[in-house]
């Protein structure tokens, strides 16, 4: 596969450095062990080598999801590839999917969630804040998965667009507000994880859980599983 004006790259340096870059035609970056020319990576193969202005070698490979999310410009805290990764793996999201995220933050998780839904699938992110959804937005389109992504801003409790969605994410400090709008949107055996940072907010999340008779599936340490209504409806118990 060759390598195009506008494609990413990771720029792997022999002292085992590495640099996640956009290829522009003009473009140029100083390093050192010299400067490295973009305009010499087009229309080379991932995994050739080039070399910067002072002959030290540089190894073009394709950036995986972790290299996509994990180079996000950031104004504040991401998810990391252990948590992600258990995420994604412990939720089944598969290409085709559509998932509802709330809360943006910088967009490593969007990033990651677009990467899984692959284009036939869709991410609806929303956040209460315009400047993380500008920040968001700014990292998709730098990575090119900016199309599968919808940024939607949006104040707590307020209903959601979408309906029949596979999972709805929430990584923000009080899930258990957002229970009656998730539960509106997901469909029948839909999956609902929460990110829990600390001890309070999971005892929080717990008793609302229980009080809107929902029965915790598969909770763990930093991120609590599938949710199910008990007894009868879209959402009745799984044996």
């Amino acid at each position: 596969m060759l390598i195009h004006e506008g494609d990413m790259v990771v720029c792997y340096f022999k002292d085992k450095g590495a640099k996640l870059i956009r290829v522009r035609e003009n473009g140029e970056m100083n390093t050192k062990h010299g400067k490295l020319s973009y305009s010499r990576m087009i229309g080379r193969p991932y995994g050739a080598t080039i070399t910067t202005s002072i002959g030290h070698p540089v190894y073009l490979l394709r950036p995986t999801a972790e290299d996509l999310a994990m180079g996000v410009r950031r104004i504040s805290n991401i998810n990391y590839p252990k948590d992600i990764s258990r995420i994604l793996y412990r939720i089944g999201i598969r290409p085709g999917a559509r998932v509802v995220e709330i809360g943006a933050g910088s967009g490593a998780m969007a990033i990651s969630l677009a990467y899984a839904v692959g284009t036939e699938g869709c991410v609806y992110t929303y956040d209460i804040r315009e400047d993380m959804l500008k920040c968001t937005g700014k990292n998709l389109r730098r990575v090119g998965l900016a199309d599968r992504v919808t940024l939607k801003l949006r104040d707590k409790k307020e209903p959601l667009s979408e309906t029949q969605v596979d999972a709805v994410l929430m990584d923000i400090p009080t899930p258990w507000e957002e229970l009656d709008a998730s539960w509106e949107a997901l469909c029948c055996a839909g999956i609902w994880p929460a990110r829990c940072r600390h001890t309070i907010s999971w005892a929080n999340w717990r008793f609302a859980c229980r009080k809107n008779h929902l029965c915790l599936w598969r909770p763990w340490k930093s991120c609590a599983g599938r949710f199910v209504r008990k007894g009868g409806g879209p959402g009745q118990s799984l044996k």
